[in-house]
């Protein structure tokens, strides 16, 4: 996989931000990988062919997976009690460009929307 910058920007309802890193694209399996370092150290990595993201660091897996205009049940394990959570989200978009995904999804439960993109 190739290092390179990546620009992420991340809107929910009661937040906005926008921060740098650098990431890992593999054009041939079409998966984009990166650490995000705020409070714990967390490895995200997305399929962009198959739809679908994974978030983990010490304390849990979160697994989405991306279907437009669908309802679907993702699984957040947290790993120090060995207990599974289902969160269910509905994506609104998911789309892939030469070098921009956007993802725009709510989390039912919370009714929170998040506008997802990164540049890569």
């Amino acid at each position: 996989m190739k290092k390179q910058k990546i620009h992420i920007t991340l809107r929910t309802n009661d937040m906005n931000e926008e921060y740098n890193l650098l990431g890992e694209y593999d054009q041939e399996h079409k998966i984009l990988c990166y650490q995000e370092k705020r409070n714990l150290v967390t490895i995200v990595k997305i399929d962009l062919q198959n739809q679908c993201l994974s978030r983990e660091n010490k304390d849990y897996i979160l697994t989405y997976q991306f279907h437009e205009k669908k309802v679907t049940s993702n699984l957040f394990h947290l790993k120090e009690f060995n207990q599974n959570m289902m969160i269910k989200i509905k994506t609104e978009k998911f789309q892939v460009t030469t070098n921009k995904l956007e993802i725009r999804y709510t989390l039912l439960d919370s009714k929170e929307n998040i506008d997802y993109q990164i540049e890569f």
